[in-house]
């Protein structure tokens, strides 16, 4: 079934745009009746392509995203529970938890959960590409740094709540991801709760968890001078 569709396509489509092209922008009670309508079936399209191809998606539960990320090779190397109010009427606090994984070529991913649902999910990378094929990289967050005037690296970040096998290998297809890394793109290594502790030092958080890693994901992640001069 996946095969049938282009799956960034897939993942760009917007209801609601749609919705307005097909009736005007005049009426917006049927812009959103027809919005929401495209919104529901499109939704279903998605998990369904992305079931198919064994890839994430928003509404999978945490057992199927861990074996997605099991199946692609990522090493779990930290994991910190955490407690949230479960907002019933008894006033019960919920045990969730955040894991940080990470592969050799050096990616590094970051998920929390909600229940039986992965809440968030990111991946922290490098990834070296040569200047001309700077257009054929995803869009994400981050920016480039030159390494040199044959080797430029891509320093980011990125959502992969749906389609993280989809998106680690677009990367693929244009460059190969570095280890140790060249530049650290912004790390946000927290969990919903952490924010909710009053002046909450995110730099503080991100060292101690990084600091409760393996070594050899400490050595990944951390850029040295002697690093930059190798590359």
């Amino acid at each position: 079934m996946s095969d049938e569709y282009d799956i960034d396509s897939l993942l760009r489509f917007d209801p609601l745009d749609t919705a307005e092209k097909l009736v005007g922008t005049d009426d917006q009670d049927t812009v959103s009746m027809v919005g929401l309508a495209l919104a529901i079936r499109h939704n279903a399209t998605k998990e369904k392509v992305l079931t198919a191809r064994g890839d994430t998606s928003f509404s999978c539960s945490v057992d199927r995203y861990l074996s997605v990320v099991n199946g692609l090779g990522f090493e779990r190397v930290l994991l910190d529970h955490f407690n949230r109010p479960s907002h019933d009427d008894a006033g019960r606090e919920v045990t969730e938890f955040l894991a940080i994984y990470a592969r050799p070529d050096g990616l590094l991913l970051r998920i929390d959960t909600y229940g039986d649902l992965i809440n968030s999910a990111n991946i922290y990378f490098n990834v070296s590409y040569i200047p001309e094929d700077r257009s054929k990289l995803p869009l994400c967050s981050g920016h480039t740094k030159i390494v040199s005037s044959s080797s430029h690296v891509w320093v980011g970040h990125q959502d992969v709540r749906e389609a993280l096998r989809h998106k680690i290998e677009s990367f693929e297809k244009v460059g190969s991801f570095t280890n140790p890394w060249v530049e650290r793109p912004f790390l946000w290594l927290l969990n919903y709760q952490d924010t909710k502790v009053l002046n909450c030092d995110y730099e503080e958080i991100n060292a101690d968890r990084i600091s409760r890693m393996p070594e050899w994901v400490r050595n990944m992640i951390t850029v040295r001078d002697e690093d930059l001069n190798a590359v």
